[in-house]
């Protein structure tokens, strides 16, 4: 019989927000509502500037982060590494996927071995 694969997408200490909302806004890839064909091509320069194609993803990809995230709503990030601004807020990847058709598996903070930090253990998988 035929095998069927997942695809799981993963990052560790990694954040880029676009690409994480790019990600979480992803389509079904077995629910296409255009026809490959009738899809026009754009030259190298207009692509260059041209927002990116809508990602699509088959149900049961499955997306795991490990990245620094602050413990609660509202807390500080008393680390000079990284700088807050690359660090998640509590609920940040919880509110991205799970408004998107997306389950979400795993939402746990824990403690860097090194220095205490907070991270995120974050699991979702693609419902639709």
């Amino acid at each position: 019989g035929r095998r069927s694969t997942v695809l799981c997408l993963y990052a560790v200490r990694f954040l880029n927000r676009k690409l994480l909302t790019y990600i979480a806004s992803a389509t079904d890839k077995n629910n296409r509502e255009t026809d490959d064909d009738a899809t026009t091509k754009t030259s190298s320069k207009q692509s260059i500037h041209a927002p990116p194609s809508p990602l699509e993803l088959q149900k049961g990809t499955i997306i795991a982060i490990s990245h620094f995230c602050k413990p609660h709503v509202g807390a500080p990030w008393p680390f000079e590494h990284p700088k807050e601004t690359s660090v998640l807020d509590r609920h940040e990847l919880t509110t991205m996927f799970s408004s998107k058709n997306w389950h979400v598996m795993r939402d746990e903070i824990v403690r860097d071995g090194d220095h205490g930090r907070n991270l995120i253990q974050f699991i979702a998988r693609k419902a639709s």
